[in-house]
């Protein structure tokens, strides 16, 4: 048998094979030549089934606390209205397919579903006005109002009730960390440092004040970007100037028409932060420029920052959520009127095509708030019809057209002022929109209190004891129900679960007694850190990226690779490199190696110095010697398990109680430690680096472990 070999080219979507002989040829058999390919469908990634399955938990468990804040108001509605929640839950079908054929859907007595929207044009309007009434409402009104807020109660990023829309520290926080992430690419591209310009002056809550009102000013985009510039001390052609300045006025910015990106002619890639697909646009721009990688996973922390600038701007002068969206109604219909009568008078030809006719590629006002009122006929009131809307910005581009057909000098004035408002992203609002997600849930959780509050004077009910509490404190307990992500899937039975929880059903008020949040906590670390790329022991886990045995290794591996005229440096002088670079700057750049060993060595212009650019750093040791004093040495083991809490819990809240509770740290060091981020791991086990050395026969150690 002639011997042969068979080669393959795999790809994502096909593989190529051939069949050849000892002398390369390609074989052939019964008349045909033995190479083709096999194409087949190119496989999916599982971030959209992903998505999905988030979505349906995420629905499944609002509607879980739905059915919880309806068991606390039963029995108190039925006695008034024995249908109410039956009618609520047909509000989505026809009204034939109703169980109970009804024709309104939250009254159907003495007070209609007409006279309701008459009173109370939105949700906001009921809650502001229950939040202020000090008189008995209807009990159905009262629910309306807590469900909508325990159904949209807001984000969780920050769990402390007390929380200050008007702090500066987290904003102050983002830009210290921005900073850090330039002086890195500072460090990387040493030919374009200025490119890489820091920002100056956004340390201190005052220049934090200009800022948002440059923001929030009636501007031009143009001007603002100028007045910011100004503000942070760079010129127009850096990455702040040319990305993160745009981002954050809310403009689209194209990555490959960044000063530094032209020449290399890369494809098209926008980012905006308002964009539904920001993560997905984030990704391709890693894989287009990895380069600047850093610098996109900053721009989540972005999103953060414009967030807080918007809500500061939708609340103003309001006390609560509620004031500010009725402000937002109010200054909507305002608008719309001076609008139609604007289009009406300017140019009437496209007043039914911008707010009457529907049509699904127009993105005029009926689409844009997802909804018609239409005349079927002269007699009949008109039919109501809803849809899916467009984005705001195709609603304004749209307008945008119509406004520049109009060309009279008489209309130049108005025109203008609808233009600067459409800039500044303020005309035309909607009360339910994507910004809806930046609500902190401690805004709902003022307004929900203040309703069960007033109300529970006049309601007994509220103030009753149902178990160990009082319905108000399950209601709030309801609102506030989260569970921890540490806690994984509740099912202890799941393969894909690890929770150590008794055999009862966890409700908002039982599950930290239920669950046992400190053991699944554990249980979580052990399933967050990968093994050593080298050992595969049972506790053979990777180190921290922050941890200081892992930063020395890494610092320690760059400062032997450093050559001198070709010959590696001596013990001496890389100890030194170390004492007195990596130890004492948190960020050490190849700049400040070459220039401490020109220095201090008296290296001459003809000593040809071998080295490369700094990617290490011993940040974290300098950090935690700072904190500890002269507490620090005695502490190092301590500190390094400490790294490794702050690297595998995001939750500040869980973070701050094993600080206090298993480490037994002061308030001031909690405090000072739960502010750290530290992120990934290494591939390389404490083992691996300390306690693996040859012995001799009497077990006595022969050779030094890899980090000696």
């Amino acid at each position: 048998m002639k011997k042969y070999s068979i080669g393959l080219d795999l790809g994502t979507n096909s593989v190529g094979w051939a069949v050849v002989d000892e002398q390369n040829q390609i074989v052939k058999k019964n008349g045909f030549t033995l190479w083709g390919v096999r194409m087949f469908e190119e496989a999916n990634s599982a971030a959209d089934r992903r998505m999905y399955r988030g979505s349906r938990r995420r629905l499944q468990r609002r509607k879980f606390r739905i059915k919880l804040l309806q068991d606390e108001f039963y029995n108190e509605i039925i006695k008034v209205d024995s249908t109410f929640f039956q009618r609520l839950n047909d509000s989505f079908y026809k009204i034939d397919d109703k169980i109970l054929n009804n024709k309104y859907t939250f009254f159907d007595d003495h007070l209609s579903d007409i006279d309701f929207f008459e009173r109370f044009p939105t949700i906001y309007h009921l809650r502001n006005y229950l939040m202020n009434s000090n008189k008995k409402e209807d009990i159905r009104m009262i629910y309306l109002a807590i469900h909508h807020i325990i159904k949209y109660r807001g984000h969780f990023l920050n769990e402390t009730e007390n929380y200050d829309i008007e702090d500066s520290h987290g904003i102050i926080q983002i830009f210290k960390e921005l900073n850090l992430v330039l002086l890195e690419f500072r460090n990387q591209f040493e030919d374009n440092e200025e490119y890489f310009s820091s920002i100056q002056n956004m340390e201190n809550e005052e220049n934090i004040l200009k800022l948002i009102q440059i923001i929030n000013s009636y501007k031009s985009k143009r001007e603002k970007i100028v007045d910011i510039c100004s503000l942070f001390n760079v010129e127009k052609k850096t990455l702040v100037s040319e990305l993160v300045i745009p981002l954050i006025l809310g403009s689209k910015v194209n990555i490959s028409s960044l000063s530094i990106l032209k020449e290399q002619k890369l494809e098209k890639q926008e980012i905006m932060l308002d964009d539904p697909n920001l993560e997905e646009n984030l990704n391709n721009a890693k894989s287009l420029c990895p380069d600047l990688l850093l610098i996109f996973d900053f721009i989540s922390l972005l999103k953060e920052l414009t967030d807080t600038i918007y809500l500061r701007k939708l609340i103003g002068e309001s006390t609560t959520i509620s004031e500010a969206m009725i402000k937002i109604y109010d200054n909507h219909k305002k608008q719309l009127s001076t609008l139609k009568c604007f289009i009406k008078k300017y140019c009437p030809n496209k007043y039914y095509e911008c707010f009457k006719k529907v049509d699904v590629k127009l993105n005029n006002y009926p689409k844009y708030i997802g909804m018609n009122q239409t005349n079927s006929s002269k007699n009949s009131k008109g039919k109501r019809e809803r849809f899916s809307h467009c984005t705001v910005d195709e609603f304004y581009s749209y307008l945008k057209k119509i406004l520049e057909s109009v060309t009279s000098d008489e209309a130049i004035k108005e025109k203008q002022a609808i233009l600067l408002e459409i800039e500044n992203n303020n005309y035309l609002l909607r009360q339910n929109s994507s910004h809806n997600t930046i609500f902190p849930m401690q805004l709902n959780l003022k307004e929900l209190k203040e309703i069960l509050f007033k109300q529970s004077e006049f309601y007994p009910f509220l103030t009753e004891m149902n178990g160990d509490l009082t319905r108000i404190e399950r209601i709030i307990s309801i609102f506030k129900f989260k569970i921890p992500y540490y806690v994984g899937p509740l099912n202890k039975n799941s393969d894909y679960g690890w929770v150590i929880r008794k055999d009862e059903k966890i409700y908002p008020w039982n599950y930290e007694s239920v669950i046992d949040l400190d053991t699944t906590a554990m249980k979580f670390i052990q399933r967050m850190q990968n093994k050593c790329t080298y050992l595969h022991g049972y506790d053979d886990y990777c180190l921290p990226k922050k941890s200081l045995l892992f930063s020395e290794y890494n610092c320690l591996q760059y400062i032997n690779k450093i050559k001198i005229n070709g010959s590696e440096i001596t013990k001496a002088i890389k100890d030194d490199l170390f004492e007195n670079i990596f130890l004492k700057i948190k960020k050490p750049s190849k700049k400040q190696v070459v220039s401490y060993l020109q220095s201090n060595y008296e290296l001459s212009e003809y000593d040809k110095l071998s080295i490369s650019e700094v990617n290490c750093d011993m940040s974290s040791y300098i950090t935690f010697k700072q904190l500890f004093g002269n507490q620090f040495e005695r502490n190092i083991a301590i500190i390094e398990e400490i790294i490794k809490d702050i690297t595998i819990f995001e939750d500040k809240k869980i973070l701050e109680k094993r600080l206090s509770e298993i480490y037994s740290l002061n308030d001031e060091l909690v405090q000072n430690i739960k502010g750290l981020n530290y992120k990934g791991y290494g591939a390389l086990s404490k083992k691996l680096l300390t306690q693996i050395y040859r012995t001799d026969d009497n077990g006595e150690k022969i050779s030094d472990s890899i980090i000696e």
